[in-house]
């Protein structure tokens, strides 16, 4: 199976350090937050990784060069956000079978064996990263979820009301069946297209959107200004 970083979004709540560092490249304590990522994956076993790169493209190939990271390959995407960036990645690898995608601005310490066996239990066409958060404050900067049967049956992505009786998040990790690969045409657009917004409430009506839930330490959404800080001196302390 081959995993696809989501990483060709601009940045732009974090300017002005984004004018010169894609996300996925912004440091963490004392390395970037692509390697961070790419240490999770290869936990696993994944050795075919695929970084979706819009503006910064050329600085993060130089990179992955520079590092000695055979196992990573930038691919070019022109920033249509998730939905449009995703099938620009899955038509320029030329995927098949099933694929891990992480969104690239996502700091979590994720047991991906635990979704990728929920996935092929649930048998949906996309099973996504379910997180309890601490509190209902928490939701606001997230994608909130309720479930049924191991299914989502709703997603309200960053709440304005907290009326919700769930403390249920996405976590940004999700597995895409080799049916949806497949058939990617069917639920993504070659233009601006929210995976979140657009495509996931579809996949919800049609009862495909499974959930894993997901035991882990922490959360953070990189793109956040106060969330990055706090990453960071996270990370600086403790490793």
């Amino acid at each position: 199976m081959i995993a696809i970083i989501l990483a060709g979004g601009r940045g732009e709540r974090l300017r002005p350090i984004t004018h010169y560092l894609p996300k996925v490249l912004l440091p963490i304590g004392t390395k970037p937050l692509l390697d961070f990522i790419l240490d999770r994956l290869r936990l696993y076993g994944f050795s075919e990784i695929f970084v979706a790169v819009s503006d910064f493209y050329d600085l993060v190939d130089r990179y992955v060069k520079v590092s000695g990271y055979d196992d990573v390959k930038p691919v070019r995407v022109l920033g249509w956000e998730t939905g449009g960036d995703l099938l620009l990645a899955l038509e320029g690898v030329n995927a098949i079978g099933d694929v891990l995608v992480w969104n690239g601005d996502t700091l979590i310490d994720l047991d991906l064996s635990v979704l990728l066996r929920d996935h092929e239990s649930l048998g949906t066409l996309v099973t996504l990263t379910g997180v309890l958060v601490p509190s209902h404050e928490a939701l606001r900067k997230k994608g909130v979820i309720t479930l049924e049967n191991g299914r989502v049956s709703m997603l309200i992505e960053k709440p304005l009301e907290l009326s919700v009786d769930t403390l249920l998040v996405n976590g940004g990790v999700y597995v895409l069946d080799s049916r949806f690969v497949e058939e990617r045409g069917e639920f993504l657009s070659p233009r601006k297209c929210s995976l979140e917004e657009e495509v996931f409430p579809r996949l919800i009506q049609r009862r495909e959107l499974g959930a894993s839930l997901a035991h882990c330490s922490y959360l953070v959404d990189v793109g956040l200004p106060e969330d990055y800080v706090k990453a960071f001196l996270r990370f600086s302390q403790t490793r």
